[in-house]
């Protein structure tokens, strides 16, 4: 297939799309229309991955955040014993 066959099938494509998604809206009021095909898939989350179920940190991973917090623990003492 050419470039230039490629771009007369894309914008037949869009056309039918377009004309499908009107009926569809016609038959179904709380129809949102499709996608339109000419736009790129982009995910609409800013930031990655928001909201959901967070994950659990495995045994290991639980043992040095607390190794970690008693830590930061121990300086803090530490930092206030010296003042």
């Amino acid at each position: 297939m050419t470039e230039e066959e490629r771009v007369k099938y894309e914008t037949l494509y869009k056309k039918c799309w377009i004309a499908q998604n009107i009926k569809d809206k016609g038959d179904n009021p709380r129809f949102n229309g499709g996608k339109d095909p000419s736009r790129p898939n982009v995910n609409n989350q800013q930031n990655g991955r928001q909201g959901g179920r967070k994950r659990k940190i495995s045994k290991d991973g639980n043992r040095r955040k607390k190794w970690r917090y008693k830590g930061r623990a121990l300086q803090a003492e530490r930092a206030r014993q010296e003042r």
